[in-house]
């Protein structure tokens, strides 16, 4: 409702992706895939939700967006659901918060530095912390 108009087709196209794979996903966590690599594809599912969130904020305020908090979330979650390795913690959550800055710097989106500032140094403290 509050996205401007011309992105409505993209976001809904990511919202529909993101419902997909997750339909997809219940079948996916009972093969011997699955059971190969878990990691791997729960890593690779929450980066595909937090990947939306981040093309939302482009068009919901850039990096000053307050939807930068769903990516919080995404974060947060990843460290309650997944007992991962150190390792795909690290390139999880690294790749969720270059989501956030590379999309809207690539989209030459702008707000109010300080927000920009504040709302980036919340996102890679709860990546630390988490």
């Amino acid at each position: 409702m509050l996205a401007p108009r011309s992105a409505l087709q993209l976001l809904w196209g990511t919202r529909f992706i993101v419902v997909v794979v997750t339909l997809a996903m219940f079948r996916i966590v009972r093969t011997g895939l699955f059971d190969r690599h878990p990691d791997t594809i729960s890593s690779a599912y929450m980066l595909l939700c937090a990947f939306g969130i981040s093309l939302m904020t482009v068009f919901m305020g850039g990096l000053a967006s307050p939807y930068y908090a769903g990516l919080s979330l995404a974060i947060v979650a990843t460290g309650l659901l997944f007992v991962w390795p150190a390792h795909v913690v690290l390139i999880t959550h690294t790749s969720i918060v270059a989501s956030f800055v590379i999309s809207n710097l690539i989209a030459g989106t702008a707000g109010s530095v300080v927000t920009e500032f504040s709302n980036l140094a919340f996102l890679v403290s709860t990546a630390i912390i988490a």
